[in-house]
């Protein structure tokens, strides 16, 4: 698992890519990746209701969240980390399951995410994108660093919604949650 974050230049290529958007020429964007194969990319999934259904839709999310932070007027500065993504790849003990269970793999690590970063405060899930055309099975599970302002409210900061520390909690977190879940140790 790695945790990225982008800032304003970079999370639309990013979620274009995620959503397997196609530029005006037809083909798939790709952003720093050239292991796709768009003859799997039907297999792709959304891995919750929640996830937008489309990238358009996906854009609409973040600026209606964006609208409603108490510092939304930083929000358009260029150094302002507006997005994040955890990269949860299949274990390689897994992949001779059958698609189902992968599937319910990342449906529980999708929760299980949610869990940890919204910390039961926070709506700041963007959504989850099972790859399924890529060497490695692999979900983007895309968020916003949302926290508590102080003041009542709320705001978009990665350094305070995911500092370090919580950093080095999520791996230990996300192995008890996935045993519990998959009954596994």
């Amino acid at each position: 698992m790695n945790v990225e974050k982008y800032k304003k230049g970079d999370f639309k290529n990013v979620l274009r890519e995620n959503y397997r958007d196609k530029d005006k020429q037809g083909n798939y964007v790709r952003y720093k990746n050239s292991e796709i194969n768009p003859a799997l990319t039907h297999l792709n999934k959304k891995v919750s209701r929640k996830t937008p259904r489309t990238y358009a839709d996906c854009l609409e999310l973040i600026n209606t969240k964006k609208s409603q932070m108490s510092n939304k007027d930083r929000l358009n500065r260029k150094d302002v980390n507006i997005m994040a993504s955890i990269v949860l790849t299949l274990p390689e003990e897994y992949r001779s399951k059958p698609q189902k269970w992968k599937i319910a793999f990342f449906v529980h690590a999708y929760n299980g995410l949610c869990e940890f970063v919204e910390a039961g405060r926070y709506d700041n899930a963007l959504g989850g994108h099972l790859h399924l055309d890529e060497t490695s099975p692999h979900m983007h599970f895309n968020f916003m660093p949302i926290t508590d302002d102080g003041k009542g409210g709320q705001k978009v900061s990665f350094k305070e919604a995911f500092p370090r520390k919580k950093y080095q909690e999520l791996h230990p977190f996300m192995s008890d949650y996935m045993s519990e879940k998959l009954g596994e140790p």
